[in-house]
């Protein structure tokens, strides 16, 4: 009889096929023995796990209140720089909440700079925005790489144990205890994979997030610069035409 070390496993098991291994659906074995029978290697794979769900339970509170629509807020803006309210199209910015409103309260903070101070200002701001939304993303990519090299770690020193300890044997070796060690150490490698695929597809839905809200500083900050280089426009054009009236009060007709 073969006893792979540390990965034991009965040689009466019967193998019911990859679900039954994913729900712990064997003679009884629940996912638990499932997972000791994994070995030392299981152990770093549910660290890995425990971190990328704290990753991702943040991250997604993070752009869930960020999921509200700032189209009415900015729609309101617009009004108060139609009217040339400076003032008003401030105060609405703050009701704008995440990063959005702080880049717009970034381009309205000095309106008389110059355009492109203000829209380098609003750039830096929008920058600092997506490096925060974009905190701990990468790290999900990197935990769903390590997890599936542990897993296939874990299966490689387990098969490298097992056909040890068959090259060992002086009597013949039974073809199922030897499949039998063989399976129990395939489990770190679907723990690892079961740990990498929704790691990978919540770092590409995050970062899908991510990207959209680029699109929105950028969308959004482009548009209050456009307004305020017409709010500029109208406001020299209303100076020159305060001067056209003065000039034609202290000038004598027909002079």
């Amino acid at each position: 009889m073969i006893q792979p070390p540390v990965m034991r496993v009965s040689s009466q098991m019967e193998w019911k096929g990859p679900l039954a291994l994913i729900t712990g659906v064997s003679k009884g074995v629940v996912m638990f023995d499932l997972y000791l029978k994994g070995g030392i290697w299981m152990h770093p794979i549910l660290l890995a796990s425990i971190v990328a769900v704290t990753l991702i339970l943040e991250r997604g509170w993070y752009f869930f209140r960020l999921s509200g629509s700032p189209y009415s807020l900015f729609d309101h803006l617009k009004d108060h720089l139609a009217r040339g309210d400076i003032k008003g199209a401030r105060s609405a910015a703050e009701q704008i909440p995440g990063p959005i409103g702080a880049v717009l309260k970034e381009g309205l903070s000095a309106p008389e700079e110059e355009i492109e101070i203000i829209q380098e200002s609003m750039s830096i701001r929008g920058e600092e925005m997506i490096r925060s939304a974009n905190r701990g993303i990468p790290a999900l990519a990197l935990i769903a790489s390590i997890a599936t090299m542990l897993g296939l770690l874990g299966t490689v020193v387990g098969m490298v144990e097992t056909f040890q300890q068959v090259a060992e044997m002086k009597e013949s070796v039974s073809p199922a205890l030897l499949a039998s060690g063989i399976w129990t150490a395939l489990i770190t490698t679907v723990g690892g994979l079961l740990v990498a695929i929704p790691t990978l597809i919540a770092h590409h839905y995050l970062k899908s997030r991510v990207s959209h809200l680029r699109f929105q500083l950028e969308h959004y900050g482009s548009e209050l610069l456009l307004l305020l280089k017409k709010y500029r426009f109208q406001e020299i054009k209303e100076k020159e035409r305060v001067r056209e009236a003065v000039i034609g009060l202290t000038t004598p007709n027909g002079r």
